[in-house]
């Protein structure tokens, strides 16, 4: 069987630029060991079918080697992943601002033996259910001194206290949902920079691979696919994407906001509103929408709650107060922004009768109110179980958030164990492609000696 030396050149010639290909593959699969967001490139040589050529100086057929650069990346995987940041990104942000509101409210809870949220062994020593506690034993000291000057001072002093604390909470809520909308302006701005660089990202996709230059592209989809879960994390979406032309959207709640490598519409926020160009979105996931929901739901709740308590608390104690219903009264206000003790020391009456002013019948009606049962339930009790409500929705919160996040963390290692590099695999790859290399090399060698030797003999 004859050999076509010339052409065993050129073959052995392609072999040597494949095999180097491939030693430089893996060395960019161990330099990128540590990068959590490369995909590790699988190498696939083959050879073509052989190929039939006219006769003359080359002569014979000959076959073609082939060398393909790919990876392992799951599309479903990755989209998995982008779906769990978008719930760990609105539980993440819920849990972090649920945190500020339970140390606003400056109670003490813990677990009971079922696992259930329950107030503090000192529940009472602390924020309101301190002041609450602390004007109800000022007002049983008065009434033991219905005369004493002192006992009159610390019931106003007392009464002033828990309206400081009152209000304090409410100014504490305002300033806190002015903070969060500080906040959800720092995440659209995120977010309008993330879409440039999706849109930039996926025009130079389609210009790497169109002349498949895929180690190019290969970075972009990678780099794209970390800005999708940057993204997510911030504000949930839906992607569109087909292999024709590389099209790709992005859109939210069915407003397209990125279309074939172009942003389609600015994200922006008016302290109320969230839009896209003019049309209003409303975020069910990631971070933004757990910003939304505690500012404008989970805080109007507390809110309403404290404001029910408040004009409970007012309506009671000075329907007590008013014994001769002549409008005495020692607080007025039905919310936490109006609440107020309007009784001072010339004023402070602890007892009903115009003969007798030093008695204390008016005071201990205020004091019976303590264990008054409005609703099934003490002002202190309601103020306990709104705590409590309060407390069981924040570890319910941080319950769905650990849960998510081993959800992720699984996914996360599902994908790493398919794409992730292994050093002890690319070393074996290294060390074959190594082999290949200089065994080419040899034939190189081998073939110029014959040549050689072809050569002397003529």
């Amino acid at each position: 069987m004859s050999v076509n030396l010339n052409q065993s050149l050129y073959n052995i010639a392609d072999a040597l630029n494949l095999h180097s290909r491939a030693i430089e593959v893996v060395g960019q699969n161990i330099a990128n060991a540590n990068n959590p967001d490369y995909a590790c490139r699988k190498i696939r040589i083959s050879a073509s079918p052989t190929m039939a050529i006219a006769r003359g100086s080359k002569g014979g057929t000959f076959g073609v080697l082939d060398l393909r650069v790919v990876t392992e990346r799951n599309a479903i995987v990755d989209h998995q992943i982008v779906r769990s940041d978008m719930r760990v990104g609105r539980l993440a942000s819920e849990a972090e601002n649920n945190k500020l509101l339970e140390s606003m409210l400056g109670e003490s809870f813990q677990l009971n033996a079922q696992g259930s949220v329950e107030a503090g062994d000192d529940f009472v020593t602390r924020g309101m259910a301190y002041d609450i506690r602390q004007f109800f034993n000022a007002c049983s000291s008065l009434g033991a001194m219905p005369t004493a000057s002192s006992e009159k001072l610390n019931v106003i002093a007392k009464g002033q206290d828990l309206v400081d604390s009152v209000r304090y909470l409410g100014k504490r809520f305002t300033e806190m949902q002015e903070n969060l909308s500080a906040k959800m302006a720092e995440e659209v701005n995120q977010v309008n920079l993330i879409l440039k660089e999706i849109a930039l990202q996926t025009q130079k996709i389609n210009t790497f691979e169109m002349p498949d230059d895929l180690d190019k592209a290969f970075e972009l989809r990678e780099n794209r696919q970390a800005n999708l879960e940057k993204l997510a994390k911030l504000l949930n979406f839906e992607v569109t994407e087909t292999g024709e032309n590389n099209f790709f959207k992005i859109s939210v709640g069915g407003i397209d906001i990125l279309e074939c490598g172009k942003v389609k519409g600015t994200l922006t926020f008016d302290g109320t509103h969230l839009r896209i160009g003019t049309q209003e979105i409303h975020p069910q996931q990631g971070s933004m929408a757990g910003i939304l929901y505690v500012k404008d739901t989970r805080i109007a709740d507390m809110r309403a709650d404290l404001n029910t308590w408040v004009n409970n608390f007012v309506t009671h104690i000075n329907t007590a107060y008013d014994m001769n219903r002549n409008g005495a009264t020692l607080f007025s206000g039905n919310s936490i922004d109006n609440f107020a003790f309007i009784a001072n020391l010339n004023t402070l009456q602890t007892g009903s009768s115009a003969a007798n002013p030093d008695a204390n019948d008016r005071i201990n009606a205020v004091i019976r109110v303590q264990d008054e049962k409005i609703d099934d339930a003490t002002l202190e009790e309601s103020y306990r179980s709104f705590v409590v409500k309060t407390a069981q929705a924040f570890r319910s919160t941080e319950n769905e958030l650990e849960s998510e996040n081993m959800v992720q963390k699984m996914l996360t290692q599902q994908r790493d164990n398919r794409i992730g590099v292994s050093i002890d695999s690319e070393m074996v790859n290294l060390i074959k492609s190594q082999k290949a290399f200089t065994a080419a090399a040899k034939i190189v060698v081998l073939i110029d000696e014959l040549l050689e030797t072809s050569i002397n003999l003529v």
